[in-house]
Protein backbone atom coordinates (compact mmCIF):
# COMPACT_ATOMS: atom_id res chain seq x y z
CA UNK A 1 0.00 0.00 0.00
CA UNK A 2 1.44 2.92 -1.25
CA UNK A 3 1.07 6.39 0.83
CA UNK A 4 1.50 9.78 -0.69
CA UNK A 5 4.62 11.38 0.21
CA UNK A 6 2.59 14.43 2.73
CA UNK A 7 0.27 11.39 4.79
CA UNK A 8 4.02 9.50 5.13
CA UNK A 9 4.94 12.48 6.63
CA UNK A 10 1.90 12.81 8.76
CA UNK A 11 2.01 9.30 10.01
CA UNK A 12 6.20 8.91 10.26
CA UNK A 13 5.99 10.51 14.03
CA UNK A 14 3.71 7.80 15.31
CA UNK A 15 5.87 4.79 13.88
CA UNK A 16 8.67 5.99 14.90
CA UNK A 17 7.16 6.46 18.67
CA UNK A 18 5.31 3.89 19.69
CA UNK A 19 7.32 0.85 17.77
CA UNK A 20 7.60 -2.22 20.06
CA UNK A 21 7.77 -5.81 18.36
CA UNK A 22 7.34 -8.74 21.15
CA UNK A 23 7.09 -12.26 22.06
CA UNK A 24 3.89 -13.70 20.97
CA UNK A 25 1.90 -14.41 24.47
CA UNK A 26 -0.11 -17.33 22.51
CA UNK A 27 -1.78 -18.21 25.37
CA UNK A 28 -3.44 -14.77 25.72
CA UNK A 29 -4.50 -15.12 22.09
CA UNK A 30 -5.76 -18.16 21.88
CA UNK A 31 -8.50 -16.69 25.26
CA UNK A 32 -9.14 -14.24 23.40
CA UNK A 33 -9.95 -15.19 19.86
CA UNK A 34 -13.26 -16.11 20.67
CA UNK A 35 -14.37 -13.46 22.49
CA UNK A 36 -13.20 -11.18 19.22
CA UNK A 37 -14.71 -13.47 17.02
CA UNK A 38 -17.93 -14.09 18.72
CA UNK A 39 -18.08 -10.51 20.39
CA UNK A 40 -17.34 -8.00 17.15
CA UNK A 41 -17.31 -11.11 14.57
CA UNK A 42 -13.69 -9.24 13.47
CA UNK A 43 -12.23 -12.58 12.23
CA UNK A 44 -15.42 -13.54 10.92
CA UNK A 45 -16.03 -10.45 8.83
CA UNK A 46 -12.35 -10.72 7.30
CA UNK A 47 -12.35 -14.38 6.12
CA UNK A 48 -15.74 -13.86 4.88
CA UNK A 49 -14.39 -10.72 2.67
CA UNK A 50 -11.43 -13.17 1.85
CA UNK A 51 -13.67 -15.72 0.54
CA UNK A 52 -15.51 -12.90 -1.51
CA UNK A 53 -12.74 -11.89 -3.22
CA UNK A 54 -11.37 -15.53 -3.84
CA UNK A 55 -15.04 -16.26 -5.68
CA UNK A 56 -15.23 -13.00 -7.11
CA UNK A 57 -18.91 -12.75 -5.22
CA UNK A 58 -19.13 -9.02 -4.94
CA UNK A 59 -21.64 -7.33 -4.34
CA UNK A 60 -20.74 -4.47 -6.91
CA UNK A 61 -22.08 -5.77 -10.45
CA UNK A 62 -19.50 -4.43 -12.49
CA UNK A 63 -16.77 -5.34 -10.60
CA UNK A 64 -18.59 -8.65 -10.05
CA UNK A 65 -19.11 -9.12 -13.73
CA UNK A 66 -15.00 -7.77 -14.98
CA UNK A 67 -13.65 -10.19 -11.94
CA UNK A 68 -15.44 -12.86 -13.65
CA UNK A 69 -14.42 -12.41 -17.34
CA UNK A 70 -10.49 -12.27 -16.30
CA UNK A 71 -11.36 -15.61 -14.58
CA UNK A 72 -12.57 -17.41 -17.33
CA UNK A 73 -9.87 -16.31 -19.68
CA UNK A 74 -7.36 -17.19 -16.89
CA UNK A 75 -9.64 -20.49 -16.90
CA UNK A 76 -9.34 -21.17 -20.64
CA UNK A 77 -4.98 -20.69 -20.01
CA UNK A 78 -5.10 -23.05 -17.59
CA UNK A 79 -7.39 -25.90 -19.64
CA UNK A 80 -4.52 -25.66 -22.54
CA UNK A 81 -1.66 -25.52 -20.56
CA UNK A 82 -3.02 -28.71 -18.90
CA UNK A 83 -4.43 -30.60 -22.10
CA UNK A 84 -1.40 -29.51 -24.04
CA UNK A 85 0.73 -32.26 -21.40
CA UNK A 86 1.19 -35.92 -22.75
CA UNK A 87 2.77 -36.70 -19.38
CA UNK A 88 1.33 -35.76 -16.27
CA UNK A 89 2.38 -36.76 -12.55
CA UNK A 90 2.11 -39.99 -11.25
CA UNK A 91 1.78 -38.39 -7.44
CA UNK A 92 2.81 -34.62 -5.99
CA UNK A 93 5.56 -34.64 -3.28
CA UNK A 94 4.83 -33.82 0.02
CA UNK A 95 4.87 -29.74 1.32
CA UNK A 96 2.92 -26.84 0.07
CA UNK A 97 1.92 -25.92 -3.75
CA UNK A 98 0.29 -23.76 -5.54
CA UNK A 99 -2.38 -24.53 -7.54
CA UNK A 100 -5.14 -23.09 -9.51
CA UNK A 101 -8.74 -23.89 -8.36
CA UNK A 102 -11.81 -23.20 -10.49
CA UNK A 103 -15.47 -23.47 -10.01
CA UNK A 104 -15.55 -23.63 -14.18
CA UNK A 105 -17.99 -20.46 -13.88
CA UNK A 106 -17.16 -17.16 -11.40
CA UNK A 107 -14.04 -18.37 -10.79
CA UNK A 108 -10.16 -19.29 -11.26
CA UNK A 109 -7.91 -18.48 -8.52
CA UNK A 110 -4.19 -19.47 -6.97
CA UNK A 111 -4.59 -20.96 -3.66
CA UNK A 112 -2.20 -23.21 -1.41
CA UNK A 113 -2.35 -26.90 -0.48
CA UNK A 114 -0.47 -29.20 1.58
CA UNK A 115 0.54 -32.54 0.77
CA UNK A 116 1.04 -35.53 2.59
CA UNK A 117 1.43 -39.01 1.01
CA UNK A 118 -0.36 -37.27 -2.56
CA UNK A 119 -3.13 -36.47 -0.58
CA UNK A 120 -4.68 -32.71 0.38
CA UNK A 121 -4.21 -31.89 4.35
CA UNK A 122 -4.35 -28.05 4.40
CA UNK A 123 -6.33 -25.39 1.75
CA UNK A 124 -5.48 -22.05 2.05
CA UNK A 125 -6.64 -18.91 0.27
CA UNK A 126 -4.84 -15.38 0.36
CA UNK A 127 -1.17 -16.89 1.19
CA UNK A 128 -2.59 -16.38 5.10
CA UNK A 129 -2.72 -19.19 7.21
CA UNK A 130 -5.59 -17.83 9.34
CA UNK A 131 -7.68 -18.11 5.75
CA UNK A 132 -7.81 -22.24 5.75
CA UNK A 133 -10.61 -23.32 4.67
CA UNK A 134 -12.48 -26.59 5.58
CA UNK A 135 -13.02 -28.97 2.57
CA UNK A 136 -14.00 -32.95 1.00
CA UNK A 137 -11.79 -34.83 -1.38
CA UNK A 138 -14.26 -35.92 -4.00
CA UNK A 139 -11.67 -37.09 -5.99
CA UNK A 140 -7.90 -37.81 -5.38
CA UNK A 141 -5.37 -36.21 -6.54
CA UNK A 142 -4.60 -38.02 -10.71
CA UNK A 143 -2.82 -36.54 -13.15
CA UNK A 144 -2.04 -33.42 -11.36
CA UNK A 145 -5.46 -32.98 -10.49
CA UNK A 146 -8.37 -33.39 -8.07
CA UNK A 147 -11.93 -32.78 -7.74
CA UNK A 148 -12.97 -30.96 -4.04
CA UNK A 149 -15.82 -29.53 -1.90
CA UNK A 150 -14.76 -26.37 -0.24
CA UNK A 151 -16.51 -25.22 3.16
CA UNK A 152 -17.41 -21.38 2.56
CA UNK A 153 -18.79 -21.44 6.20
CA UNK A 154 -22.16 -19.74 5.45
CA UNK A 155 -23.53 -23.31 5.31
CA UNK A 156 -23.19 -23.80 1.06
CA UNK A 157 -20.07 -25.39 -0.42
CA UNK A 158 -18.37 -25.03 -3.86
CA UNK A 159 -17.62 -28.17 -6.30
CA UNK A 160 -14.02 -26.99 -7.56
CA UNK A 161 -11.41 -28.25 -9.77
CA UNK A 162 -7.61 -28.23 -8.32
CA UNK A 163 -5.04 -27.82 -10.95
CA UNK A 164 -1.01 -28.64 -9.77
CA UNK A 165 -0.04 -26.46 -13.28
CA UNK A 166 3.04 -25.51 -11.42
CA UNK A 167 4.06 -29.36 -10.96
CA UNK A 168 3.34 -30.76 -14.49
CA UNK A 169 7.18 -30.08 -15.58
CA UNK A 170 8.30 -31.33 -12.40
CA UNK A 171 7.86 -31.38 -8.33
CA UNK A 172 7.79 -27.48 -7.25
CA UNK A 173 7.63 -26.70 -3.51
CA UNK A 174 7.03 -23.25 -2.01
CA UNK A 175 6.97 -21.74 0.92
CA UNK A 176 4.58 -21.66 3.56
CA UNK A 177 1.60 -19.52 4.09
CA UNK A 178 1.98 -16.15 6.35
CA UNK A 179 1.16 -16.74 9.70
CA UNK A 180 -0.61 -13.47 11.74
CA UNK A 181 0.96 -10.91 13.19
CA UNK A 182 0.06 -8.81 16.19
CA UNK A 183 -1.18 -5.16 17.09
CA UNK A 184 -1.69 -4.34 20.82
CA UNK A 185 -3.04 -0.81 21.85
CA UNK A 186 -3.04 0.87 25.30
CA UNK A 187 -2.51 4.01 26.84
CA UNK A 188 -1.12 5.48 30.34
CA UNK A 189 -3.35 8.45 30.17
CA UNK A 190 -5.64 9.15 32.68
CA UNK A 191 -8.51 9.23 30.49
CA UNK A 192 -6.96 5.66 28.59
CA UNK A 193 -10.95 4.29 28.81
CA UNK A 194 -12.27 6.85 26.75
CA UNK A 195 -9.69 6.34 23.43
CA UNK A 196 -11.48 4.67 20.64
CA UNK A 197 -9.77 2.51 17.95
CA UNK A 198 -10.17 2.58 14.20
CA UNK A 199 -8.42 0.48 11.69
CA UNK A 200 -8.65 0.71 7.88
CA UNK A 201 -11.67 2.53 9.09
CA UNK A 202 -13.06 -0.41 11.13
CA UNK A 203 -14.36 0.71 14.60
CA UNK A 204 -13.14 -2.00 17.30
CA UNK A 205 -14.09 -0.31 20.42
CA UNK A 206 -12.83 1.53 23.43
CA UNK A 207 -9.68 0.48 25.56
CA UNK A 208 -10.65 -0.96 28.71
CA UNK A 209 -8.42 0.35 31.33
CA UNK A 210 -5.17 3.15 32.37
CA UNK A 211 -1.72 1.15 32.42
CA UNK A 212 0.78 2.06 34.36
CA UNK A 213 3.12 -0.05 33.11
CA UNK A 214 3.58 -1.82 29.05
CA UNK A 215 0.74 -4.73 29.25
CA UNK A 216 1.66 -8.16 27.57
CA UNK A 217 0.04 -8.62 24.14
CA UNK A 218 -3.56 -9.48 24.56
CA UNK A 219 -3.50 -8.54 27.99
CA UNK A 220 -7.02 -7.26 29.59
CA UNK A 221 -8.13 -3.28 28.96
CA UNK A 222 -5.68 -3.52 25.21
CA UNK A 223 -7.21 -3.96 22.18
CA UNK A 224 -5.10 -6.20 20.68
CA UNK A 225 -5.92 -7.83 17.23
CA UNK A 226 -4.26 -10.56 14.56
CA UNK A 227 -3.35 -9.64 11.29
CA UNK A 228 -2.05 -10.51 8.03
CA UNK A 229 1.27 -9.18 7.75
CA UNK A 230 1.60 -5.66 6.30
CA UNK A 231 1.26 -2.10 6.81
CA UNK A 232 -2.24 -1.07 7.93
CA UNK A 233 -3.66 3.00 8.85
CA UNK A 234 -4.96 3.71 11.92
CA UNK A 235 -6.96 6.52 14.03
CA UNK A 236 -7.79 7.01 17.37
CA UNK A 237 -9.59 9.46 19.57
CA UNK A 238 -10.02 10.65 22.67
CA UNK A 239 -12.48 13.26 24.78
CA UNK A 240 -12.42 16.67 22.95
CA UNK A 241 -9.30 17.20 20.44
CA UNK A 242 -7.11 14.20 21.39
CA UNK A 243 -6.52 12.18 18.77
CA UNK A 244 -3.72 9.71 17.04
CA UNK A 245 -3.12 9.41 13.38
CA UNK A 246 -0.39 6.92 11.70
CA UNK A 247 0.30 3.57 10.53
CA UNK A 248 2.05 0.92 12.08
CA UNK A 249 3.91 -2.79 10.41
CA UNK A 250 2.51 -5.83 11.31
CA UNK A 251 4.96 -8.40 11.26
CA UNK A 252 4.61 -12.54 11.31
CA UNK A 253 4.54 -13.89 14.74
CA UNK A 254 5.12 -10.86 16.32
CA UNK A 255 2.83 -8.33 18.61
CA UNK A 256 3.57 -4.04 18.43
CA UNK A 257 2.44 -3.15 21.09
CA UNK A 258 1.86 0.79 20.47
CA UNK A 259 1.28 3.09 23.81
CA UNK A 260 -1.35 5.68 22.91
CA UNK A 261 -0.05 8.90 25.06
CA UNK A 262 0.53 12.83 25.22
CA UNK A 263 3.63 12.67 23.74
CA UNK A 264 2.55 10.85 19.81
CA UNK A 265 -0.53 12.55 19.90
CA UNK A 266 -1.83 14.81 17.10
Amino acid sequence: MRLPFFLFLLFLPIAILSQNYVQVNQVAIQKNTYTINNNNNIGLTNIAYAINSFRNSWDNNKKREREIQKAKAQLEIIKRTYDDHENYPESIIDGWHIVSVTDNFNYCTDAKVFIDNNQIIKFVINNYSAHTLDFKMITPIKNGKALLSLDLLDGNTDTVEVYFINDLNGPQTVEKPQDAGYISFWSDMNKAKSIKIWIEDMYYGELGKQFDDEPECYEEGTISLGYRPGVYKFKAAGRGTINWLGTFEIKENSCLILNLNKDNRN
